[in-house]
């Protein structure tokens, strides 16, 4: 039996592309971080997702998508292994 296995890490890209926090991590063991300052909505932020999946080649930034209003509530496609994500601001 093949059990796949997937790792997915959703964090945030300043407007320069460097690495600014974790948003959540899934794989073995699950974590979300809460807590998303509204400062960094609409201050050229970005909410990237790197996937791995196993049998399938690693698909850093599977997922790249503006932290914006205008994109809340919109499935943003991703690359190779997620269909979309869709991020709500409360």
């Amino acid at each position: 039996m093949i059990r796949n296995h997937t790792c997915l890490a959703v964090y945030l890209a300043d407007a320069k592309g460097g690495y600014a926090g974790t948003l959540w991590v899934a794989g073995g063991k699950a974590r979300y971080y809460r807590n998303l300052p509204d400062a960094l909505i609409d201050a050229g932020y970005e909410i990237r997702v790197d996937a791995a999946v196993e049998h399938l080649r690693d698909s850093p930034s599977e997922v790249r998508v503006p932290l914006a209003s205008a994109n809340a509530g919109k499935p943003q496609p991703g690359k190779q292994c997620i269909r979309a994500l869709t991020f709500q601001l409360r």
